[in-house]
């Protein structure tokens, strides 16, 4: 042994006893004990302390070895601790291990864990010459223990008192502990539900079932879910959403389950209420829809899809002025004020479906919070019909008026015209009577087809029948094809002048003349009719026949799109050929058209707001579909001293006309042929001629954003038209200085 203990002093400078146990100490090699971690003593029979590895010293935070060595082994522990000490020394004489732990500080008031071991050391007489004692600093684990200990408590405490009832099963799902709850809801202990005893507590219609699926999973490992009632205590059930998940170890091998039951017995009540409310919801037909208030789209009812066409998947998530293009009184964000500031809000809403096609609806919208959220409910009915029916009637009464006072102008035109024809009163009154007639049986013929057109047989017999008794004299060969409304009216009118003249001086005033009237069938698109007029036998026709109104009638309703007719004086009797247009199919008839405004705003030469002048030399461009109608305005314009142009009778014609040019200004009908003039306005508008509407339709039923139109209506008052083409010519004047 080297001639310094422990703590390098020569043993000359040691004291007796200690010089004495170091040189007791001699015999033994405890090169060993000095590299050993732990703290190593040996401590003499005494119980003074012989000897201190280097471990030790720093364990104990020495720094002088005399302060520990020779002395008492028991001074180094508190005095709670000494009895322990003690009886560890007594034990270890005894030639037994003993083995303590306890707490002592160090030398410098370090608090340490020990873990301590006592045994004798045999000397070569097999007597008890020291005692080895192991210290072992424990105070990390002990600490660490005692944090894992308070870990395990907060964890039992947190699985006992969550909501869900919580449980842990082997790897073949044998349910070995429950939490509290688990116990407090049963009324059962692990004794009684231990392993696969749980099934006591299922009720009886559901265990089978759950007891299929969760032996699969467990079979299987994958992650178990399904729901059931479970009996509480007091003998009642509860509904539970029930999960289990597998924990498994480094090599995926299942080490337990995991498991908890939620009570979702509420929630389920809450659920059956809301899905029987949206079911209720979803079968309506009114269109309900949830969003959020400058938001999205949250809820889409099947009234919704029947009325948008928009699917749920499509219209959730979108923003709903956007997804239905919403046409608002004010725009989106004033609308949304304004329903935040009152709640609720109720009125008529245009939308626009998946098609494109216009939705109107009569639409209820009320604004809740939920939380920090304000949801809308929108509840709309669909008006469409409604509005198309508001629409058709206002056509209708539109269209009404327009026939009403075009029919008015009509009369007019054939009272004026017959007067400037006849030479007294009487003869007067049997020529208007009669073209009264003639008028009224046309519209007869059409009010029965609703305007939608006339059989040509119908029409002969409405004016030929009314003007003499052609069961031999008249003969009829062809087919019975339906004429449109304004061909069958104006083909009335020209087969009235035929009859009357014939009965008058044609072939019908004698009794030896007839009438043949046949027609036939003529390819194109639109298909047209040919229909011949000619009288044979009777007297000859002079040669130098002057025209009257019946001809003049002709050669104008003789001359549309629509309608052409050839008068020809034969000396063998008159005859006439007619080109009519047939009506469309029933499915693309159009009863009524006044025309919708046009949506481009063009800038034109508007009447001066100067006293009238006269420019005689003006010509105005008529454009009427109305023969008599159109040769009335054109009387009235050359009376005024005016040189009338056309009468274009049709958009195509009109707009020919408008592009050759050679007039100052138009009078324009509100429609022709059932055709809206839009067109025709945009092109007098562009070359900045004036122009006026005469016609039976009112303001707002005409193309109005070209700015403010004079309107001359119908039946025609000749001073308000002339005061208009004056007004228009020096306005027309004004533009061209």
């Amino acid at each position: 042994m080297p001639g310094r203990d422990g703590a390098g002093q020569d043993e000359a400078e040691m004291p007796p006893a200690v010089r004495i146990a170091a040189g007791r100490l001699a015999s033994l090699d405890i090169r060993f004990m000095a590299a050993l971690p732990d703290c190593i003593m040996l401590i003499d029979l005494a119980g003074n302390v012989a000897f201190l590895n280097g471990s030790g010293c720093t364990l104990l935070d020495i720094d002088d070895f005399d302060t520990v060595i020779g002395k008492p082994w028991r001074n180094l522990w508190p005095a709670d601790a000494g009895h322990v000490v003690d009886g560890a020394i007594i034990e270890a004489l005894d030639r037994k291990v003993a083995r303590f732990s306890a707490a002592s500080e160090t030398a410098k008031g370090a608090l340490k864990q020990w873990d301590v071991i006592v045994s004798p050391v045999m000397g070569e007489s097999d007597q008890i010459e020291w005692l080895l004692v192991i210290s072992r600093d424990v105070t990390p684990e002990r600490q660490a223990a005692k944090m894992l200990e308070l870990r395990e408590q907060e964890l039992r405490a947190l699985a006992d008192n969550i909501a869900p009832f919580t449980w842990m099963a082997g790897p073949d799902g044998s349910i070995y502990w429950y939490n509290k709850r688990w116990y407090d809801y049963t009324g059962t202990t692990l004794q009684d539900v231990a392993g696969w005893d749980w099934v006591k507590v299922h009720h009886p219609d559901h265990v089978d079932r759950v007891l299929e699926k969760i032996k699969r999973c467990f079979k299987t490992g994958e992650d178990w879910e399904d729901t059931f009632p479970l009996r509480a205590q007091d003998g009642t059930y509860r509904w539970f959403l029930s999960r289990a998940m597998p924990v498994r170890d480094d090599t995926g091998a299942i080490v337990l389950w995991c498991g908890t039951n939620t009570d979702i017995t509420e929630q389920r009540s809450i659920d059956a209420r809301l899905a029987q409310k949206a079911r209720l919801i979803d079968l309506s037909h009114e269109a309900i829809l949830v969003w959020e208030m400058g938001g999205n789209i949250v809820s889409w009812n099947a009234g919704c899809v029947e009325l948008y066409g928009f699917t749920a998947s499509e219209a959730i998530g979108r923003r709903n002025h956007d997804l239905l293009r919403t046409s608002l009184p004010a725009g989106p964000a004033a609308f949304d004020a304004q329903l935040r500031l009152k709640r609720k809000w109720t009125g008529e809403v245009l939308h626009r479906a998946k098609d494109g096609s216009e939705v109107w609806v009569d639409s209820r919208q009320e604004m809740m919070d939920f939380g920090d959220r304000e949801i809308v409910l929108e509840v709309n009915r669909d008006i469409t019909e409604r509005k198309r029916s508001d629409e058709i009637r206002s056509l209708l009464i539109g269209e009404l008026d327009h026939r009403v006072k075009n029919t008015l102008a009509i009369v007019q035109s054939i009272a004026r015209q017959t007067a400037r024809s006849t030479r007294d009163l009487t003869e007067f009154t049997s020529k208007f009577e009669d073209r009264l007639q003639s008028l009224a049986g046309a519209h007869h013929v059409l009010t029965e087809a609703n305007w939608s057109g006339a059989r040509i047989r119908d029409i002969i017999s409405s004016q030929l029948f009314e003007v003499s008794s052609p069961e031999r004299r008249v003969v009829l060969t062809g087919p019975n094809p339906m004429l449109s409304a304004q061909p069958a009216l104006q083909l009335s009118l020209i087969l009235h002048e035929l009859a009357t003249n014939a009965r008058k001086y044609g072939a019908l005033s004698g009794s030896d003349g007839r009438v043949e009237i046949s027609w036939r069938m003529l390819a194109g698109d639109p298909p047209r009719v040919a229909i011949s007029w000619c009288e044979i036998g009777g007297p000859p026709v002079p040669s130098d026949v002057r025209p009257g109104f019946g001809t003049r009638l002709i050669e104008r309703a003789g001359s549309q799109d629509q309608l052409r007719a050839k008068l020809t004086f034969s000396p063998r009797g008159v005859v006439c050929e007619i080109e009519a247009e047939l009506a469309k199919s029933p499915a693309t008839i159009t009863y009524f058209n006044p025309g919708a405004p046009i949506t481009t705003s063009l800038a034109r030469a508007k009447p001066a707001n100067t006293s009238p002048t006269r420019a005689p030399t003006a010509r105005v461009l008529i454009i009427e579909d109305e023969p008599l109608i159109g040769m009335e305005i054109e009387q009235i314009v050359e009376r005024a001293g005016y040189q009338p142009v056309g009468p274009t009778m049709s958009v195509d014609q009109a707009l020919a006309a408008i592009d050759e040019g050679g007039f100052e200004l138009a009078l324009v009908d509100g429609s022709l042929h059932g055709a809206p003039v839009d067109a025709i306005v945009t092109a007098l508008a562009e070359k900045s001629i004036p122009f006026a509407f005469v016609t039976g339709f009112t303001k707002h039923a005409l193309p109005t954003t070209v700015g403010d139109v004079p309107i001359v209506s119908k039946p025609i008052d000749p001073k308000k038209l002339t005061d208009v083409v004056e007004s228009l010519a020096a306005a027309s004047k004004t533009t061209r200085d």
